[in-house]
């Protein structure tokens, strides 16, 4: 839906890279799992988010 990396999302997640943007959408467990496993994010949570940047 972004058309960007992998890497560039936890770019802006991390608060150490220069790339952090703090107002990125938090993401959201997927599994059950307390480490690891898939995440994902709200689509209305990524779409306030673009729509904010304009």
């Amino acid at each position: 839906m972004l058309s960007i990396s992998r890497s560039c999302i936890y770019d802006w997640l991390n608060p150490s890279s220069p790339r952090h943007d703090p107002s990125f959408p938090k993401q959201v467990r997927l599994s059950g799992r307390s480490s690891g496993g898939a995440v994902g994010w709200r689509l209305e949570s990524i779409m306030a988010w673009l729509d904010s940047r304009d």
